[in-house]
C-alpha cells in the first residue's frame, strides 16, 4: 500500500522558520510535499522555491515580483493583495498550514486555516496575541488543530488553554 505525502501550505517561505521547513521538507520528501508557498518580497527566493517545489500556488506581497513569477510560471496560481493570503489558504487543498508569517498579517491565513478545517503548525504569534480568543473560540468547534512550532508559541497555547506555566 503506497503511503500518502502530507500536503504542505507554507506561509513565510523566504524566512528562517520557513527556509527551515522545506529544508526538512527535503530531507522528508518521501512524507512530504509542498502545495502552496507565500512569500512577502524576495522574489529571487520564491523563483527559487517554485523551481525546487513546484507549488500549485503561490502568494507575493511584490507586484513587481507577481509580474515575474506569472511570466516564468504561466500555469501557476499566483495571488496578491490584502486578501491574497487567506485565499491561498482557503482555495489550496493542503493537510497542514505552517504560518511562519511576521506579524499581524498572519492572522487572517490563520482564521482562513481553521475554518476550513485544516491542521496549522504555527509560528505566527501575533495570531495568539491579536486573536487569541476568536481563535481558540474557533478551534473549539473541533474542525482543526493548532500546533505550536516553538517555544513561545507553546507557550502561549498553554496559557489560552488554562494550564499553569511556571517561570
Amino acid at each position: 500500500m503506497e503511503n500518502k505525502k502530507a500536503k504542505v501550505l507554507l506561509l513565510g517561505s523566504s524566512g528562517s522558520i520557513g527556509t527551515s521547513t522545506l529544508n526538512c521538507v527535503r530531507r522528508y520528501s518521501d512524507r512530504f510535499e509542498i502545495v502552496a508557498l507565500a512569500a512577502g518580497k524576495r522574489t529571487e527566493t520564491l523563483v527559487s522555491q517554485i523551481r525546487e517545489f513546484n507549488p500549485q500556488a503561490v502568494y507575493t506581497a511584490d507586484p513587481q515580483g507577481e509580474q515575474i513569477i506569472r511570466k516564468e510560471f504561466p500555469d501557476l496560481i499566483v495571488y496578491t493583495g490584502n486578501d491574497g493570503l487567506s485565499r491561498l489558504v482557503e482555495e489550496t487543498e493542503a493537510d497542514i498550514v505552517l504560518n511562519a508569517l511576521v506579524g499581524a498579517v498572519g492572522l487572517r491565513p490563520t482564521v482562513a486555516a481553521i475554518k476550513a478545517g485544516r491542521r496549522v503548525a504555527l509560528a505566527n504569534k501575533e495570531s495568539l496575541v491579536i486573536g487569541g480568543d476568536y481563535i481558540r473560540k474557533l478551534l473549539a468547534e473541533g474542525k482543526s488543530e493548532l500546533l505550536p512550532v516553538d517555544s513561545e508559541h507553546s507557550a502561549i497555547l498553554q496559557c489560552l488553554s488554562g494550564e499553569k506555566i511556571i517561570l
